[in-house]
């Protein structure tokens, strides 16, 4: 007979027949059809639920210091509501922008702490450029026109407008205890305007500004290292392990773990390794006698089938085959 402490290494194969043999001791659960939910590795996944949470709220009080800045620049009623509020890598707006939005325009704005690193833009479509240009000299025919291009004088005015809504952007901070941005008064179009590239995680809030005399709408762009503080405390994630690491430390803490085997009125700590070092004939020294067969029961699961046997003249049983009744 072998002894089950011998051969003390837990190897994959013997982890998989563990695992094979008390699966089928085990009733297979129902899963939900909704219980997996998609993962998209095309965007980043930077804040906890909690977080998003609490980021759609602090949208909602962008929305309202920009309604406030419409107000006062273009002396009417503006009704600005979020439009939507998504994640994106640096990478695909980049690319976004190069392809679909080659007209648009991009002011930047740094942290008040860090005046020369742009930290976020955002982003004006022609028709709203000109829309917005129309109110301030309360002229509303300014954005019929079919040349979408701005003067100098309108450029001018764009980044006034600009300095504005940046400073609403600030004021939405300061409300939720985030740093204070402001403008860096340069006015991109139509490139990526940032220096931040590839992987780099960038929250994006679209608004939409309604007005009789024309809608527009506006994107703030903004690095999500930058809004964290608004949305509480974040965790920084842990270093990240290699594969061969993940394996290495699953099987040393798999040598570790104690698990109770009980058989019929006694019982013994093994590690699972020992037990799962256990073959076919094999013997487990009991405290009791026994007279009928028993089940080996791992952490309170029958895994082993066994029978009594005696083994230098103290009570045992023999571990049989896993398929013998």
């Amino acid at each position: 007979m072998t002894s089950p402490l011998q051969d003390k290494n837990l190897t994959r194969d013997k982890l998989r027949r563990f695992i094979a043999s008390a699966r089928k001791h085990v009733p297979a659960e129902q899963v939900q059809a909704d219980a997996a939910t998609d993962y998209d590795w095309q965007i980043p996944h930077h804040f906890s639920p909690d977080q998003l949470v609490a980021l759609d709220a602090f949208a909602k009080t962008l929305a309202e210091q920009v309604a406030g800045t419409f107000e006062n620049l273009c002396q009417g009623d503006f009704k600005v509501t979020v439009n939507s509020v998504s994640q994106h890598f640096a990478r695909s707006i980049a690319a976004n922008i190069s392809t679909e939005r080659s007209e648009h325009y991009f002011p930047t704005f740094t942290t008040a702490k860090n005046n020369q690193e742009k930290c976020g833009f955002v982003g004006i479509s022609p028709e709203t450029a000109l829309a917005l240009v129309g109110h301030m000299l309360r002229d509303s025919d300014i954005s019929k026109r079919d040349d979408k291009r701005l003067s100098e004088l309108e450029e001018s005015i764009l980044m006034d407008i600009d300095i504005a809504v940046v400073e609403a952007l600030s004021a939405a901070f300061d409300k939720n205890a985030g740093p204070a941005v402001q403008s860096s008064t340069q006015l991109v179009k139509g490139k990526w305007p940032l220096e931040f590239e590839g992987l780099d995680d960038f929250t994006s809030i679209t608004l939409t500004a309604n007005h009789p005399d024309g809608n527009v709408e506006l994107v703030f762009t903004i690095l999500s290292d930058i809004i964290e503080p608004v949305l509480g405390t974040k965790v920084k994630p842990e270093q990240t392990l290699t594969t061969e690491q993940i394996h290495d430390l699953i099987m040393q803490n798999m040598h570790d773990v104690s698990i109770q085997v009980i058989a019929r009125f006694s019982s013994a700590f093994m590690s699972l390794g020992d037990v799962m070092n256990l073959c076919v004939g094999d013997l487990l020294l009991l405290g009791k006698k026994t007279d009928e067969p028993i089940e080996v029961l791992l952490n309170n699961r029958p895994s082993l089938r066994a029978y009594p046997a005696a083994s230098a003249g103290k009570y045992a049983v023999v571990i049989a085959p896993p398929d013998k009744e």
